[in-house]
């Protein structure tokens, strides 16, 4: 009887030793209803009372110190891109700091218990940090550090056209532009080192100097590298624009760059954003694509800036076909030909059609002479390539723009 009574009691203090590794001290006593066990740290003392044959009877816990309060540190951190950043925490004299593992656990961080804690970050993260005093640990703060994508310096074009290393020559007024800001991010603009009031993406300069440009947000605490541009003004004549509008009604207005050079560069602009691949000799905007537009050209001498103009020539609606009137390309898509199909519309007239490409350019065009109420035109489209276009149609003073595709 003693034998197990003595196996028992070995094993359960075991047991209970197992149970309170990383305590300060374990007190093990026995009364009269069996053993009694104590957790003693200096926060606080817990005791767990076990009958004469093992089983726990009750727990106490009892204070013995009160816990600090969690130190001062910051909510949140940022920074640009992968690296370093520095933690501060206030309010103690000896600190503990916990990180996640790569299991997301949270460990204890070895050899940290100053104020100051240092260490390296790709992704957005967070560290807990507390304070000991007399050996009572405060509860954790949390400060959570966002890694934001690192900013590369902004790509500069004046008047569309990349800068060069050297100086850049300008005739006229001239569109200088960046590439577009993050969301949450805006454009610092400098001219000789001081700070212009333009946060945008582009900027209208008319004189000769230092320009520069970088990308940052709010507060500073994340910013690109600077793009600077030498810029000189000199004297020249731009090419000029000419536009025509419709003469019934305005459904396309038609610019035209005038003198015309082919040896030169040109660059289509609509509120000083760069039209993709509109670099042609004219250029069409219907009228559902109202805005202020210019085109910019590069010669051997200098970049210069156009005149600019509204359009569509003050026209804010056009008139569109009769309800019940039909009118249907097929088949749509197309490989060698379509067929322009009107039917229900009794005015007759000539019929004027026009392709234009994604960037606004004119394909090809027609007419045909409507003597019916219903008519059928077959529009070669072989040698188009293959893609989207804009199907044009203006009839009898009415308009319509239709969706073909090219296969």
């Amino acid at each position: 009887m003693k034998l197990h009574l003595y196996l028992f009691l070995s094993m359960l203090l075991y047991i209970c030793n197992a149970q309170a590794q990383g305590t300060d001290f374990i007190k093990h006593e026995y009364n009269t209803r069996g053993m009694l066990t104590k957790t003693i740290t200096s926060c606080s003392e817990t005791v767990y009372v076990y009958d004469g044959i093992g089983n726990l009877l009750s727990i106490t816990s009892t204070p013995s110190a009160t816990a600090p309060p969690p130190p001062v540190a910051p909510d949140m951190l940022t920074r640009c891109g992968a690296g370093s950043i520095t933690i501060i925490a206030s309010g103690g004299s000896v600190y503990r700091w916990y990180k996640p593992n790569a299991s997301n656990n949270i460990v204890v961080v070895p050899n940290q218990s100053g104020a100051t804690y240092t260490t390296i970050v790709s992704n957005t993260t967070f560290v807990y940090v507390t304070q000991i005093q007399n050996g009572c640990e405060s509860p954790r703060k949390r400060v959570d550090i966002v890694v934001q994508d690192g900013l590369t310096a902004p790509t500069l074009k004046l008047g569309g056209f990349p800068v060069t290393t050297g100086t850049n020559k300008i005739c006229t007024n001239t569109i200088l532009s960046a590439s577009d800001a993050p969301a949450g991010y805006t454009h610092e603009w400098k001219k000789d080192g001081v700070l212009l009031t333009q946060t945008t993406p582009a900027i209208t300069i008319s004189a000769s100097g230092t320009y520069s440009v970088r990308i940052r947000n709010a507060d500073n605490s994340c910013v690109s590298p600077i793009s600077p541009v030498i810029i000189q003004q000199i004297s020249n004549t731009p090419a000029q624009m000419q536009h025509t509008c419709n003469p019934s009604n305005v459904a396309l207005v038609k610019f035209t760059i005038f003198p015309y050079n082919v040896t030169n560069q040109y660059q289509w602009f609509k509120n000083d954003v760069a039209i993709p691949n509109a670099i042609q000799e004219s250029y069409f905007v219907p009228l559902n694509a109202p805005g202020r537009y210019y085109f910019t050209e590069k010669t051997a001498t200098c970049i210069s800036k156009s005149s600019e103009f509204l359009a569509p020539c003050g026209v804010t609606s056009v008139q569109t076909f009769p309800a019940g009137t039909e009118i249907t390309l097929q088949p749509n898509p197309s490989t060698t030909s379509v067929i322009l199909s009107i039917k229900n519309f009794p005015k007759q007239g000539t019929l004027k059609w026009i392709i234009f490409n994604t960037q606004g350019a004119e394909i090809k065009q027609g007419t045909y002479e409507k003597v019916s109420d219903d008519i059928n035109v077959m529009i070669d489209t072989e040698q188009l390539s293959n893609g989207t276009y804009s199907f044009y149609i203006e009839l009898g003073g009415y308009y319509k723009t239709l969706r073909l595709v090219k296969q």
